[in-house]
């Protein structure tokens, strides 16, 4: 049994790939979770390939947020079923699939393949847009000649892949041994140009390491793992972490000394010196850490080692760890929790406010969240919701038609835009519900005047809203995750 576990981050955008595959002889089976921050949004995608000795896709399992899960099997000669055993007529003639996601499918053909130099092949591929209905596509795969040829040298136990026709994304990989590694991207053709490493580093997520250290204890466990994962996803430092019996450090080839360090090398340092760090053995508890081996033997003497870097005293004991899938998940959710106002019409949305504020703190509990039932007693309701408003760097807004008729809405509304102009970080999130949209006009017959103006429901209108299209509970759920991907946390159903 070969088991490997690979580690892939696309160059052109935020986001990790952790991948464990295992090998038996007769068949492959992989499991992988790819989370991404693009665009504004971010995403998290899992699946499961199961393929038989000739690298012919025999089973896939696709999870993404806000969809039905896909399953679909094959017999390996191209013909393909869905979770009831009917029959794909549209997919036939396939023998692979492509996740645009991840660049692993890729390699299924490339190492299928007895590839020479110069050759290209034309294959028909499951092609998951990410939709409910996967689709066949033709993709162009080019193995370019021996020489002068784009792409990474040979290693032991690595194949040269061909790059698809017409570009594709890329993505660099760590821990690989005999998958396709680094620069393959999904066949696609609308790469965007590729950026360098230090406008890379300039990305929507908050920098973690330039967070305090937290005083809780076990917050600073989470805390140590989210700055492991960031830094190995910016290649400051490998997913693979030596260290010494004394839990030193042992330098990664990426740590070159102390005036050498990459800033978040640097922050790493001045955040977690040895005496502040985590022991690994919690670590290793909480599930951030994977033990992999050891090698050498325990030291005699009473030498010490700097915490990175620097003089080796042989002979010594070294530890390897890798960072597991769970310690790369912390980084699908803001360094930073977010403060968040929900203005809401009591008698029509309460439960739904109630709902978002649970389901939010299920996904984070240091998340700020504040409606109007947390007014202390004694309070002028007026001011102190104002400054709320003020204090929130999401404003959510819950709209029915009924709504259109309360003051206090109103009021909040107006501030809300009225602190937009100063502070622009502020988001306006609408959410209608009860059957409401925005292009329904108010009843004459209400025995309640409207307060809430057709010009004030404009300016909601500009900013994206989330509609629940329907009173049924899959409906009020799906809104929710998208809120939740709104507000940054990436999350699968």
């Amino acid at each position: 049994m070969k088991e490997l576990v690979v580690v892939w981050k696309p160059i052109e955008y935020q986001g990790m790939e952790y991948l464990s595959l295992r090998d038996d002889g007769e068949g492959m089976r992989v499991e992988s979770a790819v989370i991404a921050v693009q665009d504004g949004g971010a995403l998290r995608l899992d699946y499961v390939v199961e393929c038989d000795a000739s690298y012919r896709v025999r089973a896939v399992q696709v999870k993404l947020a806000g969809r039905a899960a896909l399953a679909l099997t094959s017999d390996g000669h191209g013909n393909w079923f869905d979770e009831k055993r009917d029959l794909l007529p549209d997919l036939q003639g396939c023998l692979d699939i492509d996740l645009s996601a991840t660049p692993f499918t890729n390699t299924l053909p490339i190492k299928r393949i007895a590839w020479k130099p110069g050759q290209s092949e034309t294959l028909r591929m499951v092609f998951d847009p990410g939709d409910d209905r996967p689709r066949r596509r033709t993709a162009v795969y080019l193995r370019g000649a021996a020489s002068g040829r784009r792409g990474l040298p040979l290693r032991a136990g690595q194949h040269r892949f061909p790059r698809p026709a017409g570009g594709g994304r890329g993505w660099a990989g760590a821990g690989l041994s005999g998958v396709v590694r680094a620069d393959v991207g999904g066949v696609r053709n609308n790469a965007k140009t590729r950026r360098g490493k230090d406008a890379r580093r300039n990305n929507e997520m908050e920098n973690p390491l330039m967070q305090p250290q937290p005083n809780d204890p076990s917050d600073k466990i989470h805390a140590f793992a989210l700055d492991l994962a960031y830094g190995a996803v910016h290649e400051d430092w490998s997913p693979r972490l030596v260290f010494d019996e004394d839990g030193n450090w042992v330098a990664d080839p990426r740590l070159r000394g102390p005036g050498l360090y990459t800033h978040n090398q640097t922050l790493f340092c001045e955040k977690w010196h040895k005496q502040f760090a985590p022991d690994f053995s919690l670590l290793i508890s909480f599930g951030y850490l994977e033990k992999l081996g050891e090698r050498g033997e325990r030291r005699t003497g009473t030498e010490n080692v700097p915490y990175i870097g620097g003089p080796r005293v042989p002979p010594h004991l070294e530890i390897e760890y890798v960072l597991t899938q769970k310690c790369f998940s912390l980084l699908a959710k803001p360094t930073t929790p977010p403060s968040i106002f929900i203005s809401h019409k009591q008698d029509q949305s309460s439960a739904l406010a109630l709902l978002i504020e649970a389901r939010l703190k299920l996904q984070d509990s240091n998340i700020g969240v504040f409606i109007d039932r947390d007014i202390p007693p004694g309070e002028k309701w007026n001011g102190f919701l104002e400054d709320r408003v003020k204090e929130s760097q999401f404003f959510i807004c819950l709209l029915t038609i009924e709504t259109l008729a309360s003051m206090g809405v109103d009021a909040e509304i107006q501030w809300a835009f009225e602190w937009a102009k100063e502070n622009p970080d502020l988001k306006i999130i609408p959410i209608c519900h009860n059957g409401y949209n925005f292009a329904m006009s108010y009843p004459s017959d209400r025995p309640k005047a409207r307060v809430i103006s057709e010009e004030m429901i404009q300016a909601l209108s500009e900013w994206q809203a989330i509609l629940v299209e329907e009173e049924k509970a899959e409906h009020y759920d799906f809104a929710i995750l998208k809120l939740l991907n709104r507000l940054g946390y990436s999350v699968v159903k």
